[in-house]
């Protein structure tokens, strides 16, 4: 099934990589799976500070057009060059992806039963 890539313009102010080795135009996310979240978990190396970077990062798949990825560390490389206000964006883009609305866990809350099991 194919999976919804969304994509951003990078605000001019932003464009410059810390190094000046890469500029960014676009990026690109996607709505991670569950085997995702646990590759991405599984390379913490300390705090949740580190688990939010790591999570905003696994979804990040594009670079101006072109796919990056965890894997291949394309997505390690432009993560690290990225302008800290840019890596901020990505990471509340990703919190906002992947996590319920107001409404939606109003509604899962009051869908509440208790039954009892054997």
């Amino acid at each position: 099934m194919p999976r919804l890539l969304h994509s951003f313009k990078v605000p001019a102010s932003l464009k410059g990589g810390l190094t000046g080795k890469m500029e960014f135009t676009s990026v690109g996310l996607v709505e991670l799976n569950g085997h995702e979240e646990a590759m991405a978990a599984k390379r913490l190396t300390g705090g949740t500070v580190t688990l939010a970077w790591e999570l905003a990062k696994e979804s990040l798949r594009s670079i101006n057009g072109q796919p990056v990825s965890t894997c291949e560390g394309t997505a390690d490389t432009a993560w690290n060059e990225m302008h800290p206000k840019l890596r901020s964006l990505v990471m509340n883009k990703h919190n906002e992806l992947h996590n319920p609305s107001k409404e939606e866990s109003e509604a899962f809350l009051a869908s509440a039963e208790v039954t009892t099991i054997p």
